[in-house]
């Protein structure tokens, strides 16, 4: 069973959400095994959907220069024991850890859940789970549009350094499966009011959502929201 504040999860579909963060003499093999961790990966039983990512160098993950230091994972799960076998067992999962001076974990249900994933929507949403307390992990995600990649990539800084000093964000990351064009976000925050807070009036968060209005920079997206809960 799986609870995190008034979320319990019991055979629901189960994101798991992995940060590792690399020691130095690793970097290399790191780089290397990843190439096929995502192959590997989906082989575990009770695997939906898998996506393994590298991360910028510049601040909070964003930037045009790769951080060989920093890698993600997001797996989709039908239940929570198909989840912690691959964490028990899994020997390329073993030695990532193994190669990281830390790994971040977080594991959600997904509420809320807008647009698709190299063609997909991979989350089951739960529209029945009504949370007023616990944390919140906010991913998105998007494919950059060739001639909109410099406009996109110049409104980053100032967009990633506003995210940084937020009231309430745990912790953040800028990932991507390519580097300029597939693009996403994993951020953490206390509640649900912490994060509507960002969302929604935040002047420079409000201006990022209003330049995608008007240039339309991506030619698909994804937004999702999850309950975080622990194992």
């Amino acid at each position: 069973m799986l609870c995190y504040g008034r979320v319990t999860a019991y055979k629901m579909q189960t994101t798991s959400f992995y940060v590792f963060t690399i020691k130095p003499k690793y970097q290399y093999s790191a780089l290397v095994k990843m190439a096929y961790a995502a192959v590997l990966f989906r082989r575990a039983k009770g695997c939906r959907f898998v996506k393994v990512m590298g991360s910028g160098g510049g601040t909070g993950g964003f930037g045009l220069s790769p951080n060989f230091k920093v890698y993600a994972a997001i797996m989709v799960w039908d239940h929570v024991e198909n989840l912690k076998a691959f964490e028990a067992n899994n020997r390329l999962f073993s030695r990532y850890c193994k190669m990281s001076e830390h790994v971040e974990k977080r594991y959600g249900v997904a509420y809320q859940v807008h647009g698709k994933w190299s063609g997909v929507q991979p989350f089951e949403v739960r529209k029945d789970l009504v949370v007023e307390d616990g944390q919140i992990l906010v991913l998105t995600r998007a494919r950059i549009k060739w001639r909109m990649v410099k406009k996109f990539w110049d409104f980053v800084p100032k967009t990633t350094e506003a995210l940084q000093h937020v009231n309430g964000r745990l912790f953040s990351i800028g990932v991507g499966e390519f580097p300029l064009l597939l693009q996403a976000t994993l951020s953490v925050w206390e509640s649900q009011e912490h994060m509507r807070a960002y969302a929604y009036k935040n002047p420079l968060h409000l201006e990022a959502i209003q330049k995608t209005k008007e240039l339309n920079w991506y030619s698909e997206e994804l937004f999702a929201r999850f309950h975080l809960i622990e194992l």
